[in-house]
């Protein structure tokens, strides 16, 4: 067993103290720029990362689509430096915003692209959790957060930042322009919740989450599907178990891999479905009795109600009875958490070393 994995256990063990006591702060934060911000003259965002980053987008990206006459693109920091035209009239300019996600705040690629918005007139926003990140200073905006007892790890409490930012941002730009936007209302009002939710199913959400683990610890690859928000959280927990073992990992939408990834051999790789009570359970679950005629071993993890008749035929192994609910674009703070102590079972079983670069 590799102590490092311990690592792994000590920065989930800050989740629910850093989002209590990181929520106002950023709360504070969004209050005292989005006037300037001025969200109603905007018509276009940009939220830019690279890895974990870029996944937080994605994830979010579900939340900045309530707001009605405004367009979110998810990008990389390529992207934006490489293949994003920006308009010529400044009053086209002024309809955009960038908002950049960068943990460190001094990914290279991130300044370069921030140089550019800057010397084009665009308005940027870095949110990080680096308060003496170099982007601080050429962004016109940003939310920074310092995350205390921080362990080198791979990016989990950072990840969290990401997410509780951008949803509280999305959330307050969305209310800016139209207070009675109800479906934002419900995810704002609820965001107090979610610390509670993860607090009071910690322990469950731990002991399946090794359970699981201890199923998929043999096989060599491994595929993470959700779909709306959790396709996000898919391509973030296929990130951290290659991080953390090297294990090859596939994180894919729930429709989309019946169009490709079914057809990967072993048969029998293990797929983890992410799938709340919401508009992609019905579909999940037809995916799933395709894929387990196909063979395959399928684990549904969905938070969704005891009482569905959906869910009657889900054994042990699929369906969480987790206390409390959360709106789909919230449970994306619960189903990161599950990836996070798989990672560690699965590391930890495999004797395996963090971000390995050769087998030297």
């Amino acid at each position: 067993m590799n102590s490092q994995t311990n690592v792994i256990i000590n920065e989930v063990s800050h989740l629910v103290n850093d989002f209590n006591s990181l929520r106002p702060v950023l709360e504070k934060q969004i209050s005292e720029q989005i006037k300037d911000i001025n969200s109603n003259a905007l018509s276009k965002i940009y939220v830019v990362g690279s890895g974990d980053s870029y996944f937080a987008g994605l994830v979010v990206k579900s939340v900045f689509d309530l707001i009605p006459d405004l367009t979110c693109e998810v990008i990389n920091t390529f992207t934006l430096i490489n293949y994003i035209e920006i308009p010529i009239q400044q009053e086209e300019k002024s309809k955009i915003l960038v908002i950049a996600v960068s943990s460190s705040g001094n990914s290279p690629r991130m300044i370069q692209g921030l140089e550019k918005l800057r010397e084009n007139k665009v308005k940027s926003l870095i949110l990080t959790a680096n308060p003496e990140a170099k982007a601080l200073g050429i962004a016109n905006y940003c939310l920074k957060v310092q995350l205390l007892d921080k362990s080198k790890s791979p990016g989990i409490r950072t990840f969290q930042v990401s997410l509780l930012g951008l949803i509280l941002l999305a959330s307050k730009l969305g209310l800016e322009r139209n207070a009675e936007n109800r479906k934002l209302k419900i995810i704002y009002n609820s965001l107090p919740n979610v610390s509670k939710f993860i607090d009071s199913n910690f322990d469950k959400i731990k002991s399946f989450s090794f359970a699981l683990a201890s199923e998929i610890v043999p096989f060599s690859t491994l595929i993470y599907l959700g779909s709306g928000p959790n396709y996000g959280i898919a391509k973030y927990s296929a990130a951290k178990l290659i991080e953390t073992t090297a294990t090859l990992t596939i994180g894919q939408d729930v429709e989309e891999w019946w169009h490709v990834e079914r057809f990967l051999k072993p048969f029998d790789m293990p797929i983890l479905m992410f799938v709340p009570d919401g508009p992609s359970l019905k579909r999940a679950l037809e995916i799933r009795e395709a894929a387990l005629e196909l063979g395959r071993s399928v684990y549904l993890l969905t938070m969704a109600s005891d009482s569905s008749d959906e869910n009657n035929d889900l054994d042990e192994m699929s369906f969480l009875n987790l206390k409390g609910e959360l709106p789909e674009e919230l449970t994306v703070f619960v189903y990161y958490i599950f990836s996070c102590f798989i990672s560690d079972y699965t590391a930890r079983a495999k004797g395996s070393t963090f971000f390995e670069k050769s087998h030297e």
